[in-house]
């Protein structure tokens, strides 16, 4: 993408305030579709229109959330992986060219190979949040109820949908699942070396 070869151009200079500046604009941007996505949940699921989500209205949102992650959160894993390993290959790309060419085969290769893995890992994780769905929600209603009433009007979901989510699902849980499609992969490709 566009962006990328900006990111990338500005590290390759070494332009650590200019990478910095397009990773802060980066995430801006990622704020901005998480809240016009958060506000077409609000606007699909307060079914009645009264301005707050109820128990119920609340776990078919976190229901259809979790199916929908399992779609889009590996291509997001999968994307933020392949960006971080970008970045790390400019920075040698600057030291030491040639590495950087036979590491950037390795990379292509590796990324063609954890899809699978980390897909699975994935939809593995989000199926046993499911398996709990209703937990999970009224969990995540707590976590978004500011004011402590028992419920959550909008500006409460879409304030804190995302930290909630966060809190109550453990990021770390998709974390350990990269770990192992990684190994995986390394496993896949080098064998017993």
């Amino acid at each position: 993408s566009h962006e990328l070869d900006r990111v990338m151009e500005a590290a390759m200079e070494g332009d650590t305030e200019a990478v910095e500046q397009l990773r802060h604009e980066q995430q801006e941007k990622a704020m901005e579709m998480n809240r016009a996505v958060l506000m077409e949940l609000w606007n699909e699921f307060d079914e009645n229109g009264d301005g707050v989500l109820s128990r119920e209205e609340n776990r078919r949102l976190v229901h259809q959330y979790l199916v929908a992650s399992k779609i889009h959160l590996p291509k997001v894993m999968e994307e933020s992986l392949r960006v971080s390993m970008e970045l790390g290959l400019s920075a040698i790309e600057a030291q030491d060219p040639s590495m950087a060419h036979d590491m950037r085969k390795e990379l292509k290769a590796v990324m063609k190979t954890i899809k699978k893995d980390l897909t699975a890992g994935v939809v593995s994780v989000l199926d046993e949040i499911l398996a709990n769905v209703d937990e999970t929600a009224d969990a995540l209603l707590a976590e978004m109820d500011i004011d402590g009433d028992g419920q959550v009007d909008r500006e409460e979901f879409i304030t804190k949908f995302l930290a909630a989510t966060s809190a109550v699902i453990k990021p770390e849980r998709f974390q350990a699942a990269t770990s192992s499609a990684m190994a995986a992969a390394n496993e896949a490709l080098h064998g017993d070396e």
